[in-house]
């Protein structure tokens, strides 16, 4: 099977893309100025919300409720937003213990079994490197599930395995 690749949108006014994930039919895709664009199939870009009071997206993972997005506030603290359907913002989680002073979270996944959580893997120190899996429950519920000798970039769920990536 050879791969198809096909432009969807070109021109964007953007700075640069901060994640993107699929979301109700459309692509989504979180740009550094906080803002979230919906894509259509035929490459239709529509504004939906911004998200920057929170921080700078840093990872984005769509699911059937909404869209999950990683943000970093740098000082003001590191967070877990939801977005619903309708746009409206919730707090998901506050990871700013976790990332600490001079870390940040950088990739989320979701997984949606009978307990829905999400993996977030984070950088506790994007200067001397190390980094951590956290594990975010439906509820809010934070937990470290490994510690990590590097920054993790970003994160998959696959079947009950995380997988992250890594500087080297």
């Amino acid at each position: 099977m050879t791969p198809t690749v096909t432009v969807l949108a070109t021109g964007l006014k953007l700075l640069s893309f901060q994640g993107v994930t699929a979301y109700r039919g459309a692509i989504v895709v979180a740009t550094v100025e906080g803002d979230l664009l919906r894509v259509s199939p035929d490459g239709t870009v529509t504004p939906w919300v911004n998200v920057s009071r929170y921080g700078i997206p840093t990872g984005i993972v769509g699911s059937q409720d909404g869209v999950a997005v990683a943000l970093s506030a740098q000082e003001s603290g590191h967070f877990l937003l939801g977005v619903n359907a309708q746009g409206k913002q919730s707090m998901l989680a506050d990871l700013s213990a976790l990332a600490g002073e001079f870390g940040a979270p950088f990739g989320v996944d979701r997984h949606a079994g009978y307990y829905p959580y999400f993996l977030v893997a984070i950088s506790t120190d994007v200067l001397r490197s190390g980094g951590l899996i956290a594990q975010v429950s439906a509820s809010g519920r934070v937990q470290v599930l490994a510690t990590l000798p590097a920054t993790p970039f970003g994160i998959a769920i696959a079947a009950d395995t995380a997988i992250a990536t890594q500087e080297a």
